[in-house]
């Protein structure tokens, strides 16, 4: 999913996509939005979904945190992420039917400036069979002067015809794309992968065999930025933003036998 800072900003690196789709194309796509270059079908009513656990670079363990800072437009942007103890019960439809999920709620706090500015909570759960990890909405609290002035871009998979998008495959392909939310008007966010097997260093450390997303809004097809994950640990670069610090785990890493 775009983070909040780069909807608000057309590409921070620069270079243009040209991968091949690897995975399925779906030809039926339709409406202001879609592009049938990114899957937007999941088959969800396949999908045995938990709230717990990890795949190779999003963990839902409750306890775990991230911190990230970096400088736009002059101003010190500050993002803290943790994987709350709570969780949010969606239900979908899906091609056979309701269905309900419980999923994990990650919250992130933005700062600019040291003056909080804005509170997301991302509602997600992963397919215990693939390590799939699903975005089935978030809740949107924006802040002006210590009080919320908005819940622009809130929406929930179930609600509106919105339904649920993948945030993270359990298996990375080059060139593969996808739909992470397809909640139209609010959001319709996308994905490519665009490299694998890289080096990065930020202010957290030095880290191996990285991979490289592009995300892109099916709105606003200008707003893109390129977000870099490592193995085990999660984000550790999105656009100006780079990890500080991350960890601990607090619980036990969970599992889907509840």
């Amino acid at each position: 999913m775009l983070s909040h800072h780069a909807v608000r900003n057309l590409l921070l690196w620069g270079g243009a996509i040209g991968l091949g789709l690897v995975g399925t194309m779906m030809l039926n796509a339709s409406g202001p939005g879609w592009d049938m270059n990114f899957t937007k079908h999941f088959g969800m009513e396949n999908r045995e979904f938990c709230n717990v656990g990890r795949n190779h670079y999003v963990i839902l363990d409750p306890g775990y945190r991230m911190l990230m800072r970096g400088v736009e437009d002059g101003e010190v942007i500050t993002v803290l992420t943790r994987v709350l103890d709570r969780t949010r019960r969606v239900t979908i439809q899906t091609a056979v039917g309701p269905k309900i999920v419980d999923t994990r709620v990650l919250e992130e706090r933005e700062w600019i400036d040291g003056e909080l500015a804005q509170v997301s909570r991302s509602f997600l759960a992963r397919d215990r069979r693939t390590d799939d990890i699903f975005f089935f909405g978030e809740q949107v609290e924006v802040y002006e002067n210590g009080e919320i002035v908005s819940d622009e871009g809130s929406w929930r998979a179930g609600l509106h015809k919105a339904r649920a998008g993948i945030l993270m495959p359990g298996s990375f392909l080059l060139g593969a794309r996808y739909y992470q939310s397809l909640a139209l008007p609010v959001t319709a966010d996308r994905a490519e992968h665009y490299a694998m097997g890289v080096s990065k260093e930020v202010p957290a450390g030095v880290f191996e065999d990285c991979i490289v997303v592009d995300e892109s809004s099916g709105i606003e097809p200008d707003e893109k930025v390129y977000k870099v994950y490592a193995p085990g640990v999660g984000l550790i670069k999105d656009g100006p933003l780079e990890l500080v610090s991350y960890g601990p785990l607090d619980l036990a890493e969970g599992r889907c036998d509840q």
